[in-house]
């Protein structure tokens, strides 16, 4: 699972025991074709990325043998646990599971998919090839894609995620800072001369203020790392993720407020494996938004420039 702003922990299949809850089918929407640039920019599988530090809930019942029972009677009653599906979901409610083949699956439909010694119960927000990008309709990061190997079942009947809540923070204080993690491969950066380590130009708004910072290994360098946190405390925050379960347009109806600081670039959440470099923690930013399709990783001018279409230009910023 890959990233979250939200302390949720995410929602666990408890037992196979008991009755349904939710038992009548609601049509979903079909899968749409892969465009050859989203293809070519899948992220690759990460298994040991996960969102948040989750409190692990142990099934009662093995996975396999849920398994069985879907394969043997084509259905599997699940006390959850949990609250990443919130509200959708609560812990302690009982879902039914039923078999689905991988071509079957499809964005929008809540799957079971295994994780370490257990199953976790997630939207699917995307399909790219095998694999799935998915989330808790409590988080506002996504999980790592997932693997159409990994599905034990699909949760027929089950609502819609809940609308998106706008973002409306606090002002803070000055003008608005994008802080920009690159890579160090390109010459040009948002219309404005810079060392080497800028990304795609992009013109940005006269008024803000432009931070860039080199990545290192899977993220960030401590002392990166550090600067962000001083950067952000008492701002308003934006981070820019592919794997933001909402749009950009879905949480910004305004300018953005005084202050503002734009995480771009970054990766965001937490690994359990010793690796080079930190991601940035999901609480850094008080949302998180991504500017192109679930999962595609998008230069980070490019995402600005997205951005910037989202706001309508050209100010883009509450001077208020």
């Amino acid at each position: 699972m890959t990233t979250s702003a939200t302390s949720s922990p995410r929602t666990r299949i408890a037992s196979s025991s008991g009755s349904p809850s939710r038992a009548s089918s609601s049509p979903t929407r079909p899968a749409g074709p892969l465009p050859p640039s989203a293809a070519a920019s899948t992220p690759a599988p990460s298994p040991s990325l996960d969102p948040v530090r989750p409190v692990e809930a142990v099934s009662a019942v093995p996975v396999d043998l849920v398994a069985h029972g879907l394969r043997v009677t084509g259905r599997a009653v699940v006390p959850v646990t949990g609250s990443s599906m919130l509200p959708t979901i609560t812990p302690g409610e009982r879902v039914v599971l039923h078999p689905v083949p991988p071509a079957g699956v499809h964005p929008g439909e809540v799957v079971a998919v295994r994780h370490r010694n257990g199953l976790i119960l997630h939207r699917v927000l995307d399909r790219f090839g095998d694999r799935l990008i998915t989330a808790g309709d409590n988080l506002s990061l996504a999980d790592p894609p997932v693997p159409l190997t990994q599905v034990v079942g699909v949760a027929r009947g089950v609502p819609a995620r809940p609308a998106a809540r706008p973002w409306s923070p606090v002002a803070g204080v000055g003008p608005v800072e994008v802080w920009m993690v690159t890579d160090g491969d390109s010459t040009s950066h948002c219309g404005r001369p810079e060392s080497g380590i800028t990304p795609e130009p992009v013109a940005l708004p006269a008024a803000w203020r432009v931070r860039l910072r080199p990545r290192h290994g899977i993220g960030v360098s401590p002392a990166v790392l550090g600067e962000l946190r001083a950067a952000v405390s008492g701002s308003p925050c934006l981070g820019i993720s592919e794997y933001a379960v909402s749009g950009a347009a879905d949480v910004l109806t305004g300018p953005l407020p005084a202050g503002t600081r734009i995480l771009v670039g970054c990766t965001f959440g937490r690994v359990d494996v010793d690796l080079p470099g930190l991601l940035l923690p999901p609480e850094l930013a008080n949302a998180h938004v991504r500017c192109g399709p679930p999962g595609v990783r998008l230069d980070p001018g490019a995402a600005l420039a997205r951005l910037l279409d989202v706001l309508g230009r050209p100010g883009a910023e509450d001077r208020t």
